[in-house]
C-alpha cells in the first residue's frame, strides 16, 4: 500500500483514506456545521448530522412497535428489545 500515515503504521491505497485517518491523530475536524458550528472530521458525518439533528428525519422505523430513529443503527440496537421478549 504506497500511502502511509504520519503518526503510525496505518497504510492505504486511497490517498484521501490516509488523510482521514491522520485526523484521528491530530484532531482537525475541518467541516462545520453551518447551524450549531460543531465541527466534524468527514464531510459524510457532517451530512448525517444535518440530516437527523437538524432537519429531524426519522426514516428508520420498527417494524414491530412503530418507534422511529434517526439512524438505523439505533433501530438495530432498539429491535433487541423485541428479541428479548420473544426468549421470555
Amino acid at each position: 500500500r504506497p500511502h502511509r500515515c504520519s503518526f503510525c503504521g496505518y497504510s492505504s491505497y486511497s490517498p484521501s483514506a490516509v488523510k482521514v485517518h491522520e485526523r484521528s491523530h491530530t484532531g482537525q475536524r475541518p467541516y462545520a456545521c453551518q447551524v450549531c458550528c460543531k465541527r466534524f472530521a468527514q464531510s459524510s458525518n457532517l451530512w448525517r448530522h444535518s440530516r437527523t439533528v437538524h432537519e429531524g428525519r426519522r426514516n428508520y422505523k420498527c417494524a414491530v412497535c412503530g418507534l422511529t430513529f434517526q439512524q438505523g443503527a439505533h433501530l438495530k440496537t432498539h429491535q433487541r428489545v423485541h428479541a428479548k421478549r420473544k426468549c421470555v
